[in-house]
């Protein structure tokens, strides 16, 4: 399958595994200022999904803030080292 053919996100989730700590940005408004924030969590599953007729690769996220689950686009993710 060529590069184009496979889903949006493809080359990052060679790397992402169930259970990997990541982080991503979120963008707020905070007195009358936009600060971006960053968020942690650990990757529940991954799936792929099709938007604006492409498919891309989405993550589960488990929120460490809210404990709640939230789906992310892979390519928003970065993965944390850990020792």
């Amino acid at each position: 399958m060529s590069d184009d053919k496979k889903p949006l996100g493809h080359s990052i989730v060679k790397n992402l595994n169930k259970g990997d700590l990541v982080t991503w940005k979120v963008w707020k408004v905070q007195d009358k200022k936009l600060n971006s924030l960053d968020i942690i969590g650990i990757v529940l599953s991954i799936e792929t999904e099709k938007r604006t007729g492409r498919e891309i690769y989405v993550a589960y996220i488990l929120r460490s803030d809210s404990n709640e689950i939230e789906k992310i686009n892979v390519l928003r993710l970065k993965k944390k080292e850990t020792i």
